[in-house]
């Protein structure tokens, strides 16, 4: 009988974020006859968690109370000391500085997933622990040459892409692309922040709109903030509630995007777009802001479309063009379904698994 390597996968919460959705991924295709799979969350919360610990092989939280509980890092060391866990992988921060303290002095294999840049004093603090992880893993070539110049100097490092979930997220050969109707439909999905750069693609809306064309957008993952707030007094001062909407985070699935004749990015900052991803493994089209993260999704415009970052003419011109020749949408879609395969869970999936037997190896 095959022994079953023990792994605990540590999250703080699960919120319905990329991270968070990639931790479902990994619960739902990592192969149980190799591994017994643990998922440990920091916090007993987030709108993932039900779904997540139906997903893993056994469940545990230390319920912190505070940002750095020491009970709980306690706790975390004599659970993993009784499951006797071998492998810890962790995605953000706050886990990392957990499960650091709490294997320092043991033999667990110590993985991390970096998802994200930030210049700020946790982001720092970040790397400084990940100095000490036995392997990174970097979902974007971006994210790996950003981590060297933030002062990564851990010598284990690969990269592995961000997936998708295929069950959600997936080309029906029997769908029919509706380009009929008056109104072009347009969607972004993500959290309403600056980085993200709604109001490049609502005054992109505006344009087209002045000029003639039905059109609207849906923003979907609003949660209130400023920029937020920003963006709705645009949107009310320039009269286009009409055809600029928010709407707050919802979990999205197939039906959600196919709605849509274009999925519209516009973001200054990405690690890697699983949003537009998606929407691309759904047949809807993309057209991304030119930043190097989502062009090397779309391949340099080979799957997808797009225009300068922080421009919304060039964004209107691109819309534009798909509004004037719908032949766009049906190009791009097709190419997209095509672009995502190569992203397909058991593709990565198996690439992490390597990474965890590779891992262990060497430790040993």
């Amino acid at each position: 009988m095959t022994i079953k390597i023990p792994i605990a996968i540590v999250v703080d919460t699960l919120n319905i974020g990329g991270k968070e959705l990639m931790v479902i991924q990994y619960l739902k295709k990592l192969d149980r006859e190799k591994f017994l799979v643990y998922l440990v969350t920091l916090n007993h919360n987030g709108k993932l968690l039900p779904e997540a610990i139906k997903l893993a092989d056994k469940y545990y939280s230390p319920r912190r109370l505070f940002p750095i509980d020491f009970i709980s890092i306690i706790k975390l060391f004599f659970f993993f000391k009784k499951e006797n866990i071998r492998i810890v992988h962790t995605n953000s921060w706050i886990e990392s500085l957990y499960v650091l303290l709490s294997t320092i002095t043991s033999g667990i294999v110590r993985i991390v997933t970096v998802h994200g840049i930030q210049d700020n004093w946790k982001f720092h603090l970040f790397i400084k622990i990940i100095n000490k992880f036995d392997h990174v893993i970097c979902v974007s070539r971006n994210v790996q040459l950003e981590l060297s110049r933030f002062g990564l100097k851990n010598n284990s490092v690969s990269i592995i892409h961000n997936t998708f979930d295929e069950e959600k997220f997936f080309w029906d050969s029997k769908q029919i692309v509706d380009i009929s109707t008056d109104t072009f439909r347009t969607v972004m999905v993500s959290s309403v922040h600056y980085p993200k750069d709604q109001l490049t693609a609502i005054k992109a809306v505006e344009l087209l709109k002045n000029k003639g064309y039905r059109i609207n957008i849906d923003f979907i993952g609003a949660v209130a903030n400023e920029y937020l707030a920003e963006c709705s007094d645009y949107v009310l001062k320039n009269k286009l509630s009409s055809c600029v909407k928010f709407f707050e985070p919802i979990t999205i699935n197939r039906n959600t995007l196919i709605k849509y004749k274009l999925f519209v990015m516009s973001s200054r900052y990405e690690t890697f777009g699983i949003a537009p991803l998606e929407a691309m493994a759904c047949g809807v089209p993309v057209l991304v802001s030119d930043i190097a993260a989502l062009m090397d999704l779309i391949d340099h415009g080979k799957y997808g479309l797009f225009f300068k970052t922080g421009d919304w003419m060039d964004c209107a011109a691109m819309i534009e063009k798909c509004i004037s020749d719908q032949r766009i949408i049906r190009e791009f879609g097709s190419k997209g379904v095509e672009r995502s395969k190569i992203y397909q869970p058991d593709i990565i999936i198996k690439q992490l698994e390597n990474v965890y037997c590779s891992s262990v190896v060497n430790k040993d």
